[in-house]
């Protein structure tokens, strides 16, 4: 799997907010923008959306931008008790195969 496929985006974006949310640390918001995943700014915005729609995620906060734009604001993002779920690899064999290629690609990089 590429690294700016849905899955390995989401899957990224959950397990950073966990990790905070255990740790009891405010999330980056440098580290919540298209920027840091090297994406498109639609494409994050439909993933984050996706996120949120599923309520995986929250706070999120959409403002219309003259000309009719829109951007989403991530600076209250928040991982949901259900996202926590979505990351459990045991109920969902997919998150298994993203968390497998994550490690493959870590080796290859070192």
């Amino acid at each position: 799997m590429a690294k700016d496929d849905y899955f390995v985006v989401a899957y990224k974006i959950l397990t950073y907010l966990y990790q905070c949310l255990k740790r009891g640390d405010k999330p980056e918001d440098s580290a919540l923008t298209a920027t840091a995943y090297q994406l498109n700014e639609s494409y994050w915005q439909f993933i984050v959306e996706s996120l949120v729609n599923e309520c995986y995620l929250d706070g999120v906060t959409d403002v219309s931008i003259i000309g009719g734009e829109r951007h989403t604001f991530t600076h209250d993002l928040r991982i949901t008790p259900k996202g926590i779920g979505y990351l459990m690899v045991m109920d969902n064999p997919f998150m298994k195969k993203v968390e497998n290629a994550l490690k493959i690609s870590v080796i290859c990089l070192n």
